[in-house]
């Protein structure tokens, strides 16, 4: 049974699956933190960014407040290392404060 925390995240059974089949054993550097409408959020152990999947194959980043579907590369680039394009990464780092947990 899953726990619903308010905004109908889910906080308990972590879902690793989506990380695995995108990068395997490198799935180690990261921990589950919570599920969100279908979207798994993953955050890097080093870098405290996040990755989010969902099963569908699907990454996505926090941009302007909203989920934005992204190529994997970026999306790994950008939660393991940051080095990624500047204002775009910038706004990711933005939302991914209260705004994803629905508190503004």
């Amino acid at each position: 049974m899953n726990i619903r925390a308010s905004h109908g995240i889910e906080i308990e059974r972590p879902n690793w699956a989506p990380l695995k089949q995108r990068i395997g054993e490198r799935s180690t550097d990261f921990m589950w933190m919570y599920a969100k409408d279908g979207v798994e959020y993953y955050k890097h152990i080093v870098s405290r960014r996040y990755l989010c999947l969902n099963s569908r194959k699907g990454v996505f980043l926090c941009i302007d407040g909203v989920l934005e579907p992204v190529e994997f590369d970026y999306g790994y680039e950008v939660a393991t290392s940051g080095k990624a394009n500047a204002p775009r990464f910038l706004k990711h780092l933005q939302c991914f404060g209260t705004h994803v947990l629905g508190r503004r």
